[in-house]
């Protein structure tokens, strides 16, 4: 997991445990409140066979795009509610991966 991005590893694993509490109903109506305005309203989840990623709007993905790059960039986490709730803290930082 990358976490050069996070103030500490403390921010990371009370994200995680603060995750592992919340239902994905609440962490999607959480987001929902930041897509509306900002990216009308759309939000990516994305499953690989390492894990979850996501992202808050919509990406046009090609191999050579930086939009594939950012994908690339995402922390994988091990559940898709710990990736809504990361992309809902990048997305408070400023949008940083």
């Amino acid at each position: 997991m990358k976490r050069d991005i996070f103030p500490n590893s403390e921010v990371i694993d009370e994200l995680s445990t603060l995750a592992d509490r919340c239902d994905m109903s609440a962490l999607l109506e959480t987001a929902s409140c930041i897509r509306k305005g900002k990216y009308d309203g759309h939000l990516m989840l994305m499953k690989f066979t390492t894990g979850w990623k996501c992202c808050l709007g919509t990406l046009h993905m090609s191999s050579n795009s930086a939009e594939y790059d950012y994908v690339k960039e995402l922390i994988v986490h091990s559940t898709p509610e710990r990736a809504v709730l990361f992309a809902i803290f990048r997305e408070m930082r400023g949008g940083e991966v």
